[in-house]
């Protein structure tokens, strides 16, 4: 007969358990490590590309140039965001008491009081399209697939 012991069948079943239990919470872990990588996906349906557009920011002797994705309503001051970031330049803004838009400085461009007087303009300007965009328009125009910005100075 063989040695077999009640107090070794207590040790088979409680080794059984555990490996049990270590292979259930293997499964927990990895089936939660998962659900938690999702906010590296992109969104699908939250937010719809529409196409790109083109953003050029023109400093003195240099020309620099922009293009990028457009999502759903996308603003002219969004894009400018959007184009100072990816090109790594300064974008200074403020509001005055009214909550009127003040570009302060973009790129080495600095205000000069933006404002739109009979088709030109002084300090930064903005255009899209070749036509000329008033500060208060900024943050409300919605760039369209294929729009050109363009942000220059009135020099």
């Amino acid at each position: 007969m063989s040695d077999f012991k009640i107090s070794d069948s207590k040790h088979i079943v409680i080794v059984t358990l555990f490996v049990v239990i270590i292979i259930g919470l293997g499964f927990f872990f990895v089936k939660n490590i998962n659900s938690n990588l999702s906010y590296m996906e992109p969104p699908t349906a939250a937010i719809a590309i529409k196409s790109n557009a083109t953003l050029i920011l023109k400093e003195e002797d240099l020309e620099r140039v922009f293009e990028g994705p457009l999502y759903d309503s996308t603003t002219v001051f969004q894009s400018m965001i959007a184009a100072s970031r990816a090109g790594n330049f300064d974008f200074e803004y403020s509001y005055d008491n009214n909550g009127v838009l003040i570009l302060e400085k973009y790129g080495e461009l600095s205000k000069n009081n933006d404002e739109i007087n009979n088709g030109t303009c002084a300090g930064i300007c903005v255009f899209l399209n070749e036509k000329p965009i008033s500060r208060l328009d900024l943050d409300s125009i919605i760039v369209q697939p294929g729009d050109v910005i363009i942000v220059r100075s009135s020099k």
